[in-house]
């Protein structure tokens, strides 16, 4: 999943009333962040089609084992963070929660290129990615639903909701070329997967992405007050 784990990202903030919705927004994210920092050097991130199916090595930074230890580090650097701020223990709960939702979200729609633990044979995926269209408007649905959800429970100027909505659409427009156009060409036989990006730029492009739209969901909030 990709636009789709922003969706956890909003509800949790409006419920726990603690973790800001920028620090949520790269929460969700944190595994397919510490996938980008592997990525640069060169730890995983290949892509190969194995019996049809398009999959990535990603031992590390997804499988079972590396999300709890991941959302367990992400809680961690919140707590150490926020550690005299009463509630900060509910914090660290909720970035955990969020944080290692990425994996459940991702088994769903991933093929089978999950692992238990680096080196486990057994691999896990339902791959409702190959249904290309359907999962696309489930993605753009969890965040679009989401933003939705906080505009209404937050106050601010106008223009924050139109921009709240441009982001939508920016990150549907992001998906559908990065994850959707991908798994079409694959299918119609026109993939070349040499024309994947990878590799170093193909990681520094991420993290920046990430930590992009973190920064400006963070500049909406501070426009915006919760009612």
């Amino acid at each position: 999943m990709f636009i789709g784990h922003y969706g956890p990202a909003v509800y949790d903030v409006l419920r726990s009333g603690k973790v800001k919705l920028w620090q949520a927004f790269l929460a969700v994210q944190a595994i397919d962040i510490v996938f980008c920092i592997l990525a640069i050097f060169g730890l995983e991130g290949a892509a190969s089609v194995v019996n049809g199916d398009l999959v990535f090595d990603i031992p590390w930074s997804h499988s079972f084992i590396g999300a709890v230890i991941i959302a367990f580090a992400a809680a961690g650097l919140y707590r150490l963070v926020y550690r005299g701020n009463k509630g900060s223990m509910r914090g660290f709960w909720t970035i955990f929660l969020l944080a290692f939702s990425h994996w459940p979200l991702d088994w769903l729609v991933h093929r089978p290129d999950l692992v238990w633990f680096p080196g486990s044979e057994f691999k896990m995926g339902l791959g409702l990615w190959d249904y290309a269209w359907p999962t696309y408007a489930l993605e753009v649905l969890l965040i679009g639903a989401a933003i939705a959800f906080w505009l209404a429970k937050t106050k601010g100027p106008r223009w924050t909701t139109i921009s709240a909505w441009a982001l939508v659409a920016l990150l549907s427009v992001i998906h559908f070329f990065s994850i959707t156009k991908i798994t079409l060409d694959q299918q119609a036989g026109t993939l070349d997967l040499a024309t994947l990006p990878s590799g170093v730029p193909f990681a520094l492009s991420g993290l920046a992405f990430f930590f992009l739209i973190a920064a400006v969901v963070g500049w909406l909030e501070s426009k915006r007050r919760y009612s």
